[in-house]
């Protein structure tokens, strides 16, 4: 995470290079790379300083003083958070703020400070509750509003404010900023706390959120199942396994949530700011990140509805998968490269009080930029960007589920259906998917766990005699039955190559004791568990597999394996019905039933297909990025 985090921000400062190499440029573009050229690389050489030193050396080089401080909380928490103020013979108060915080240690953000520095921003690095100096225990960004908005009003309160705050941060860091409108929505709506927080978030002009959402429960219980590997495995590499258990003890909805679910009681609704969103395929929080952006662009406040930027890039913490992403750090690179002029413009109009006036459009001049997926290898269709002013408008498309193994646009006459043993002692392990601690990661050969085994149903398509482009939410819908009270249901959406190679494209889950709402839609919870499953009962079910893009190509196959575990990727179920807190307790073996077939058992996989043209339309074009990434390499050339 933090090398990433140190990675993206520098590339901020690549701006200035852009303008010397002949991009377009404008007033505010203009005067950022004055100060950059000033700052960064004439005070440097004047001083006979190198950018090549150590961050925080470099930042002292440039004249910038730190000083740590104790901003101490409303319920009396010290939040230990360095203060970066700008070189004072080059830039007088007042100063706008950029504000990161995280749990890797406040150190990490230095080269958010390298950002802020050259601008004459005033940059807050700061530890989470529990996390590095700060006092307190970690909350798991359950307490990340509050303190936010108490960090934020203390912001306020200092001579050298000029009220002006914007938020950045990576993943973990992320996640942080997503969870700051609780602090606001906790209070009932015309209270005097409401309108006192309301007042202070609002000062918050900009934010720019890389790899995080705003859908806690939805990214830790997908499709009701447990995320052992994301979840589990990031604690205990923060060194946080105590709170593994308390996780797993709030498997059910309810108030511990609340302050990271931003859809529960219209949280969204009163967010007033523009945010860049950059989110990633294969990323571990794709779908709820690109709901969140999607949801907030709709439903926000007028400073925020229509102001969102999407950015999906192929994998988002998943560098690659076992296929190659042509020019997949385009949509990156595009973003640092308007990072400064839309938060300096941002700051502007928080100035003079007018950012229902900002338009994030001057320097994003989309609303969607996205990786249009495909198989790749010679000749393959696929694997671009497209920009456009918004994802394309979909057709679903079904693909039923019919005997002997056929997955066809046409559903049979007759009902059918096939049965395995789900033996949770004996998982379909995973290889593949949106995965981080847990690898591989991205699309991989399911051979390697999927061959060969008898608790897999395949379903697959004839040869494909055109190109099919997708975007949209993935959908699998079943009619099922088991002997257990509760079992899980998996889905893989597998592209078989023309050589017989079986890829992964995308996978979901559905947790039965879950079954009422456990889908990808905002807002929907459920605060006790569905009724145990009944023997001999039929029951229709939605797998949702991910929010995607993609393109099967001609000569390839669509194809569909269904089964009951994909491990660790998500926990065991132990067909008992008891909680994940639980464990193996009761388990026993279930047999598990599909069926499909006639009016009865329309069981379908669900493709959101759209116009191949309407892509290629709106295509951007290799000049374009390949200014965009030759003005990355000459400046780490030239370092």
């Amino acid at each position: 995470f933090s090398i990433f985090t140190m990675v993206s921000l520098l590339l901020f400062v690549v701006f200035g290079l852009f303008l010397s190499n002949g991009i377009e440029t404008d007033s505010h573009s203009r005067s950022i790379y004055n100060a950059l050229e000033y700052k960064y690389r004439a005070s440097l050489a004047k001083n006979g300083k190198s950018p090549k030193k150590s961050l925080s050396e470099s930042l002292t080089a440039m004249g910038a003083t730190e000083q740590t401080v104790c901003i101490i909380t409303r319920d009396n928490i010290c939040l230990s958070t360095q203060v970066w103020t700008p070189a004072k013979e080059l830039h007088k108060p007042p100063y706008d703020v950029l504000y990161a915080k995280t749990p890797y240690g406040k150190d990490s953000l230095d080269a958010d400070a390298i950002v802020a520095e050259p601008m004459g921003w005033v940059f807050l690095a700061q530890d989470v509750r529990g996390r590095g100096q700060s006092n307190g225990s970690y909350s798991f960004w359950r307490t990340s509003g509050n303190d936010t908005l108490d960090t934020m009003e203390w912001v306020l309160t200092q001579s050298w404010s000029s009220g002006n705050v914007g938020a950045i941060g990576v993943s973990a860091n992320a996640l942080a900023q997503y969870a700051d409108l609780i602090g606001v929505t906790q209070f009932p709506v015309g209270s005097k706390e409401f309108d006192h927080y309301d007042e202070i978030f609002n000062h918050l002009r900009i934010a720019q959120l890389f790899l995080g959402d705003g859908m806690g429960w939805h990214t830790v219980y997908q499709g009701g199942a447990y995320r052992t590997g994301l979840i589990s495995g990031w604690l205990d590499d923060l060194h946080e396994s105590g709170t593994i258990q308390e996780v797993q003890e709030h498997e059910t909805f309810g108030p511990w949530w609340y302050a990271l679910s931003g859809p529960y009681q219209d949280q969204w609704k009163w967010l007033n700011q523009t945010i860049i969103h950059f989110a990633g395929f294969y990323d571990i929080f794709s779908t709820p990140q690109i709901r969140t952006a999607l949801a907030v662009n709709t439903s926000a406040q007028i400073d925020a509805q229509g102001k969102q930027i999407i950015v999906v890039d192929p994998g988002g913490h998943c560098p690659m998968g076992e296929i190659f992403w042509p020019n997949d750090l385009y949509g990156f690179e595009f973003i640092e490269y308007w990072g400064i002029p839309a938060v300096d413009s941002a700051f502007k109009h928080g100035d003079n009080n007018n950012m229902t006036e900002f338009d994030i459009h001057e320097f994003f001049p989309f609303n969607a930029l996205w990786y249009q997926l495909g198989p790749g290898g010679n000749g393959s269709i696929g694997n671009y960007w497209v920009q456009a002013e918004s994802f394309p408008p979909p057709t679903d498309t079904m693909f039923y589920l019919n005997s002997d193994g056929k997955l066809s646009t046409s559903t049979q006459s007759t009902a059918d259906s096939t049965s395995f043993i789900y033996n949770p002692k004996d998982p379909v392990g995973t290889h593949g998917g949106n995965n981080l601690i847990l690898q591989p990661c991205g699309p991989w050969n399911q051979d390697v766990v999927e061959k060969g085994r008898k608790d897999i149903l395949h379903f697959t398509s004839d040869t494909l005699t055109e190109d099919i482009a997708f975007v949209g939410e993935l959908r699998v819908n079943l009619f099922v039955e088991s002997d257990a009270v509760d079992t899980d249901f998996t889905a893989k959406l597998i592209d078989i190559h023309p050589n017989g190679n079986p890829y992964l494209v995308q996978d979901g889950i559905l947790r039965m004791r879950w079954r009422d709402t456990a889908t990808w839609t905002p807002g929907v919870y459920q605060t006790s568990p569905s009724a145990p499953m009944a023997k001999g009962q039929v029951y229709n079910i939605t797998i949702d597999l991910a929010f995607m893009s993609f393109i099967f190509n001609k000569g390839h196959k669509i194809s569909l394996s269904i089964s009951s575990s994909n491990y660790k990727r998500f926990s065991l179920n132990y067909n008992s019905g008891n909680m994940v807190i639980d464990g193996d307790k009761d388990w026993k073996n279930a047999t598990n039933t599909i069926h499909f077939g006639s009016d009865k058992y329309p069981s379908t996989l669900i493709l959101p297909i759209v116009d191949l043209q309407w892509l290629e339309d709106r295509k951007v074009s290799q000049e374009q990025i390949d200014e965009v990434h030759n003005a990355v390499q000459d400046y780490y050339n030239n370092q």
